[in-house]
Parts: C-alpha cells; structure tokens; sequence
C-alpha cells in the first residue's frame, strides 16, 4: 500500500501499476486483522475505486469500513468511513443514503480533533462534506440551497491553512454555479482556484 500514492501522483489512477498494486493490496487486506492500519489502507482503496467511478468496488469497500469502523470503536475512523461512503452514495445517485451518511459525518466531525483528516484525505472532511452537499442540492432540484452550499464550502476552506481543501471547494462552487447558469460566479470561482494552483 505504500507506493499506492507515489504512483497515483507519477502515473495517475488509470494506470495499469497502480492498478495492479491496488489489486494485490486488496488480496492482502482479506487476511489482515482488524486494526487501524487495516482502515487506512482499506480507506485508500476505497478512494481509489470512487475516484475511477468503479463503484461497486467502492461501495462493497465503503460498507466494510463501516463495519471496520464499528469494531475499532473510535470515531474518527466512522467519520472517515461515513465520509467516503456517502460520496459513492451521491455518486450512484442514492440520495437518501447520500444524505443520511453525510448527516452522520457532520455530527461527527470536530474541527478540534478531525482538521488533521485532511492529510488522509487530501481535503478536510467537513470542507468536501459541504462541497459534495452542494452537488446533492442542486440534484435535488434546489438551486439556492445548492449555491449557498458551496459558498459555506468555500468559506469554511479559507478559515483552513490547507491549500488543497480550498482548491478542491473552489472546483466545486464553480461547478455548482456552472450548472446553476451564473456565468460570473462560475468564473470567479474558477479564477480563484487557478491563481491558488499556480503560487
């Protein structure tokens, strides 16, 4: 599981190595114990089949780090699990899953003890949490909500001294304002996270 991100970041998520890698993690990871470190490399398998809209493998993923979650017994770990599992659920369109996972992630999130996440996640959990919660709105058919949702996203981002968290909340709020026809929001937001992209 270690070379996982070094190849993510040098070859991308379409490679054939990290797609073998992972493939192996995976066989090993039916063998291994319960414990944290299971969670974490589990949790980047779990990324990595969401991101490749593999989703079947992520949601089958996502449901055993619930249950890792629960025999571990520590909340960050739920949060963490919540977290990636309501993404698949928003990106296969379960909305009510969608919305009941991401309620649980919010109540579990502590901005004193779980700012830390975003170096496992790339993001912070609450900062993605809003940024997904925008696209879930504008699904529903909910413009304003969708809007406002993504501009929370943003500004909770900016409180953060996490760069990466911002510019993933900018992409977001651009998208949102796409679809939502604000030409000149969309552009604002865009310019944002370029000019954040290039420092």
């Amino acid at each position: 599981g270690a070379i996982r991100v070094p190849l993510e970041v040098t070859e991308g998520y379409t490679s054939d190595a990290l797609a073998r890698n992972n493939a192996r993690v995976r066989e090993l990871t039916r063998s291994m114990k319960t414990s944290p470190e299971l969670f974490w490399v589990m949790t980047g398998l779990a990324t990595y089949s969401a991101l490749r809209l593999s989703l079947g493998e992520a949601r089958e993923l996502g449901d055993e780090l619930l249950q890792l979650a629960e025999r571990l017994g520590d909340a960050q770990f739920m949060l963490a699990a919540c977290q990636l599992r309501s993404i698949v659920a928003l990106y296969e369109g379960q909305l009510a899953d969608y919305f009941r996972l991401r309620q649980k992630a919010h109540d579990l999130y502590n901005p004193e003890q779980h700012t830390n996440l975003a170096y496992q996640f790339d993001a912070d959990v609450e900062a993605a949490g809003l940024a997904h919660e925008s696209w879930a709105a504008w699904i529903q058919g909910c413009p304003d909500r969708a809007r406002q949702l993504g501009d929370a996203a943003v500004s909770w981002a900016a409180a953060l001294e996490h760069p990466f968290s911002q510019a993933f909340t900018l992409s977001f709020a651009a998208q949102t304002y796409a679809w939502c026809g604000d030409t000149r929001k969309t552009s604002e937001y865009a310019n944002r996270g370029i000019a954040l992209s290039e420092k």
